[in-house]
């Protein structure tokens, strides 16, 4: 990437941060509620439409250009070309999952689909050093700027697993995806792949020697029920707090499990859902 190239992508990248931010300090203060969260969905379609446009030119660099911001206090790595990140580290996203996110000193975490740290790093400094995240990402360009902000905070708390989280211990195939934070467990042949290998979450119980799992945080692209038959045992032996995003076709099958296992539900906005 030379000189001009980068000196463009660092003026998108601080165009489309400053709007974002801006947006959600002028327009939706109340972004929990239906009508504005709507509101950004249908703005989405356009700003993404607008930003690839003007960075298709630079696509061979989306995972290579990186720009360090300070994020929840923390030193954090995000790819400037890819804007996901971009509104992923911004005061717009998922704010009712951030509300209801409220650890302890000395948890224990499960974090499937760690993505780049945006919640696992954040949650770790939470926590302190007698607490435990494990933290579960199974895109290896993700996972290479996680463990990248793992490192740059100096987080011995935080145990990374390149894998997916699934109902069985087996290799997958994992999409890999223009936008990375869409990867997911797929048979589409048509679909640029990469193999992974996939683990149950009660086994990192024994491989880990876990006392207890507080909270589960699922973010799994539609693979979230398998990620729950492979909880079976957490789910019955320690009850932890659940944050999970539902594609709406697996909703029905969420609930049967979690109520199944005594959990009390609530809708949080967009596609999450908590359970105690």
């Amino acid at each position: 990437m030379n000189g001009i190239s980068r000196a463009y992508a660092k003026i998108i990248f601080k165009c489309f941060r400053f709007g974002i931010n801006l947006f959600y300090n002028s327009e939706v203060k109340q972004i929990e509620s239906k009508k504005n969260y709507n509101r950004m969905l249908k703005m989405k379609q356009f700003v993404y439409l607008v930003f690839n446009f003007l960075t298709k030119n630079l696509e061979k660099n989306k995972n290579e250009f990186l720009v360090k911001i300070n994020f929840y206090e923390s030193q954090f790595f995000i790819r400037g070309l890819i804007l996901s990140d971009i509104v992923m580290t911004s005061e717009a996203w998922e704010p009712y999952v951030k509300k209801k996110f409220a650890v302890k000193k000395s948890d224990t975490i499960i974090d499937v689909g760690a993505h780049i740290g945006t919640y696992c790093i954040p949650k770790a400094k939470e926590i302190g050093n007698h607490g435990t995240v494990i933290a579960l990402e199974p895109n290896p360009n993700n996972a290479k700027i996680l463990k990248k902000n793992i490192d740059v905070n100096k987080l011995k708390n935080i145990l990374m697993l390149e894998k997916a989280a699934n109902s069985k211990k087996q290799f997958v195939k994992l999409t890999l995806s223009n936008d990375p934070m869409l990867s997911m467990i797929t048979n589409d042949e048509t679909e640029k792949t990469t193999e992974i290998e996939s683990v149950t979450l009660d086994s990192l119980v024994t491989d880990f020697k876990l006392k207890t799992v507080n909270w589960l945080k699922i973010d799994a692209e539609g693979s979230e029920i398998l990620v729950l038959q492979g909880a079976k045992e957490i789910l019955e032996k320690f009850h932890p707090r659940i944050i999970i995003e539902v594609r709406k076709e697996n909703e029905r099958k969420m609930k049967e499990i979690l109520q199944l296992n005594k959990y009390k539900l609530e809708y949080l906005g967009g596609e999450y859902f908590f359970g105690e």
